[in-house]
């Protein structure tokens, strides 16, 4: 399985019930929030379905689009969007890089976070059932199906976290006084 071993364990345990952060951008971005790479909605459709169900035909329920449940027995994985600023001055780096100038955390910062409402991506999941299988072995390129539907996924994601972080700026603004840059911002 190669490179997809990681993905694939971190499928299954998603299945299993178990909560896994990530970092969509596939790095951790202190100015703004990155492009999101594909890594987590490849995740969330191994998560819903186990590979060799998919490729077997096992397909996703339509009525269970607006349910949490997905056909074959499985249920479809949460994305819960955090958003959060600040953590540049307890976990500086540099801006070239973006690796760690120092592994000790600087005490005496600020952080602020906010955590969205669930996004759900059964619709998604289910319009493109039968059409995308989530390439699970080393060496295999994903459809282009899945492709679309990933960055639809990440689309939606990404809009989110846009959101909140207009919400955490606007409210860190007018309850602690403190200007975390324009709500705004388009980056």
């Amino acid at each position: 399985l190669g490179e997809q071993a990681p993905l694939l364990d971190a499928a299954a345990a998603l299945r299993a019930g178990a909560w896994l952060g990530m970092f969509p951008e596939g790095r951790i971005y202190q100015d703004a929030p990155g492009l999101f790479r594909h890594g987590f909605a490849k995740l969330v459709a191994l998560a819903a379905v186990p590979p060799s169900r998919a490729r077997a035909g096992c397909e996703i329920e339509e009525a269970a689009v607006d349910g949490p449940s997905a056909g074959c027995g499985f249920e479809y994985p949460t994305v819960l969007p955090v958003y959060s600023e600040g953590m540049e001055r307890v976990l500086p780096q540099d801006p070239a890089t973006n690796k760690l100038l120092s592994v000790v955390p600087r005490t005496g910062q600020r952080v602020f976070v906010i955590v969205g409402e669930p996004v759900g991506m059964a619709d998604i999941l289910a319009r493109y059932a039968g059409r995308c299988a989530p390439a699970a072995v080393a060496g295999e390129r994903d459809s282009e199906a899945c492709v679309a539907m990933y960055r639809e996924m990440c689309g939606r994601v990404a809009v989110r976290m846009r959101y909140l972080r207009a919400v955490l700026r606007w409210n860190v603004r007018r309850d602690h006084g403190v200007d975390l840059g324009d709500p705004f911002e388009v980056s």
